[in-house]
């Protein structure tokens, strides 16, 4: 099973920022991260 890393970000964030931080960690070699307030949609990409 693939490890999350779960990133506490909140609602009130922008997307754009968000994605800023999905991309940089994702750079640092954090293939599996997810933002917190976004897991359903995630999960549900991955299962196509």
């Amino acid at each position: 099973m693939f490890s999350k890393i779960i990133v506490g970000t909140s609602l009130s964030e922008t997307s754009g920022k968000t994605l800023c931080c999905l991309k940089d960690l994702r750079q640092a070699g954090a293939k599996e991260v997810i933002p917190s307030h976004a897991i359903g949609f995630f999960n549900t990409k991955e299962k196509k």
